[in-house]
């Protein structure tokens, strides 16, 4: 079966200014700063969460306390693990009311993305999807082209994040497909896996390697 490969769910919907309140009381000095910067409250409630998320997921799987998990961020804004857990990678992404974060012992991006009714622009499919991509979602209905693009969408941008690039790549030279899992005409090998977060969103988990499984952890912010 391979590595684990853990990508942990949680949700704010419903989340009260009081428990944001105190969720942000449990994040570090610098993360409370930077807190203060975002002004708009989704954002803002994925961002504290998604801290909270990552720390017990990381901790759980190492065990180690939550306040020892030392997060910093690369110039391009890519979490990191600092000290004794610098050989986990990590990622984080939030759509709507969802944060998702994934955690391995290889590169690793994780992407989340609320569905749209909408199918997609011809112009928008032609700037991200490959030839190949096209080709398949030219031959769906509108229905199933919304959700299968967003799920070629939330794959790119997953493998964006594993190589630490995010979208500054050539969207287009890169196949990452809908059903298939591995990933063409990228750097190296990589396979993406989707994850069954929620019905209205499709998430996706890119990794190096093709030897390893997903194990899916959905958490409430009670146990946070």
């Amino acid at each position: 079966m391979g590595d684990v490969v853990t990508i942990a769910s949680s949700s704010t919907e419903a989340m009260s200014d009081d428990e944001l309140n105190e969720a942000s009381r449990r994040i570090t000095k610098s993360e409370r700063q930077r807190a203060r910067s975002i002004r708009l409250e989704r954002p803002l409630r994925a961002f504290v969460v998604g801290r909270l998320l990552l720390r017990s997921t990381v901790a759980r799987i190492a065990g180690v306390p939550p306040d020892e998990v030392g997060i910093e961020l690369e110039p391009t804004g890519r979490p990191v693990l600092t000290d004794a857990l610098s050989h986990y990678f990590v990622s984080i992404a939030h759509s709507g009311c969802y944060v998702v974060v994934g955690v391995a012992q290889r590169q690793i991006g994780v992407d989340v993305e609320q569905l749209r009714q909408s199918a997609p622009s011809p112009r928008l499919m032609a700037r991200v999807c490959s030839p190949e991509e096209l080709r398949l979602l030219e031959g769906m209905t509108d229905a199933d082209r919304a959700a299968a693009f967003m799920t070629v969408w939330a794959r790119k941008e997953a493998y964006g994040k594993a190589i630490g690039r995010g979208l500054d790549f050539p969207l287009r030279s890169v196949t990452v497909g809908v059903g298939e899992s591995t990933i063409s005409g990228g750097t190296d090998d990589w396979r993406a896996a989707d994850v069954d977060i929620d019905p209205r969103y499709a998430a996706a988990v890119v990794a190096a390697g093709v030897d390893w499984h997903v194990r899916l952890d959905r958490v409430t912010r009670a146990t946070l």
